[in-house]
């Protein structure tokens, strides 16, 4: 928008060049491989959102794979009403802050919960009280990760109470999990 006839000025063949090269290194058997670690649904999203692009255009593609990972949700019995609110509470007890969720903690409710943990100062003592959350998928389970790591490199602890209720839909750790059926 800023500087179209710049844009304009570039070769449409260095653009397409380097279109097929990231389109190569994103669609390489490495990658494939990597997804399918994560679980069937997500390689399957994976392809559907490649096939999506493939067969349209970028945003189009982009657009069909989050409707497919929405459509799953629904299958996995998430309630419409919180595809986009996440269920959960803080409160501080014993010197000590708990967050405790509910409900489905999935990538398109998390930016409230992402919201109140950057407001959490840093060298507290924080548990995620997981039992009540009967859904947590791959985007969520990568994001409480990689949290739980930066949080307690600047003093804090961190930890998680109720992940063994819950039953992984792949072998890798951060894929996506269910509660198991017999605590339902």
């Amino acid at each position: 928008m800023l500087f179209p006839r710049l844009i304009h000025s570039i070769p449409l063949a260095a653009l397409a060049a380097l279109l097929v090269f990231t389109g190569f290194r994103l669609a390489s058997p490495k990658e494939f491989a990597k997804v399918m670690g994560l679980g069937k649904e997500q390689l399957f999203m994976f392809v559907v959102t490649i096939i999506g692009v493939i067969a349209t255009d970028l945003l189009i593609g982009v657009a069909i794979g989050i409707l497919t990972k929405f459509t799953i949700h629904l299958i996995r019995g998430v309630k419409p009403s919180n595809l986009f609110k996440m269920e959960f509470q803080v409160s501080s007890r014993d010197n000590t802050i708990w967050i405790d969720i509910s409900g489905a903690a999935i990538f398109s409710n998390l930016l409230s919960l992402k919201t109140v943990l950057k407001t959490i100062e840093p060298g507290k003592s924080l548990i995620f009280q997981l039992n009540d959350a009967f859904l947590l998928d791959h985007t969520v389970m990568e994001y409480l990760h990689e949290f739980q790591h930066d949080y307690q490199d600047h003093g804090g602890t961190c930890q998680f109470i109720g992940l063994e209720y819950h039953q992984a839909y792949a072998n890798h750790p951060l894929a996506a999990r269910r509660i198991k059926q017999d605590l339902v």
